[in-house]
């Protein structure tokens, strides 16, 4: 996950315009297929990487509302954190829980403007006019949250991931959520503890 968050806080920080104008960068369709796994030879470390880069888009800085309407899948509309929080789902319960995760998000009651029900992870808030106002964190959401902390299978590292992702991720309003860069240090972090609690694991396993 960590690769993930490197590479969305290199595209968020790293381009010029030729005017030498700092630009943002948006990936626009991060989700699980669009996230690939690599083996590092040299170490045989397995390193997140982000591909698929048809739907980013660059504008310079404090310019959100130039960026164009974008093909990204609901589900998986930003916060990216719901990428993270299926993985951590999938690591205490295996595949079946993204697929338990997506029922109940979809028997959560949310609906689209067109009042098709979905899995999305927040509820969107209309006017009268059905013009987006607003979104609502889903109650299956925050279940799933508490569900994977104190799952049988769960672990230090993997409860110091759901709570940063409920702290920090699972916001409304997206001017405060946590930037990009800081994610890769808080995910670089639990990762060093998570290769505590493994080498405890093997030791105790070997004694």
């Amino acid at each position: 996950m960590t690769g993930v968050a490197t590479a969305l806080a290199h595209l968020h920080s790293s381009a010029l315009a030729p005017d030498s104008r700092p630009l943002l960068g948006y990936h626009l369709d991060v989700k699980p297929e669009n996230i690939l796994i690599m083996n590092d030879e040299a170490t045989g470390n397995r390193t997140w990487a982000l591909s698929d880069f048809a739907s980013s888009y660059f504008v310079p800085a404090n310019a959100y509302d130039l960026l164009p309407p974008h093909p990204g899948l609901g589900t998986y509309e930003p916060p990216e954190c719901c990428v993270f929080l299926e993985c951590a789902a999938w690591l205490v319960e295996g595949s079946s829980a993204i697929h338990s995760f997506a029922d109940d998000r979809l028997n959560d009651g949310g609906t689209t403007s067109g009042n098709i029900r979905d899995d999305y992870f927040f509820t969107l808030q209309y006017d009268h006019s059905m013009h987006a106002v607003g979104a609502v964190l889903r109650s299956a959401v925050t279940s799933w949250c508490l569900k994977i902390k104190s799952h049988r299978n769960s672990s230090r590292p993997i409860e110091q991931l759901v709570i940063l992702i409920e702290k920090e991720f699972l916001l409304i309003d997206q001017t405060k959520r946590i930037a990009s860069r800081q994610i890769g240090q808080c995910l670089q972090s639990i990762s060093t503890e998570a290769d505590k609690v493994n080498q405890s694991k093997i030791f105790e396993d070997e004694h």
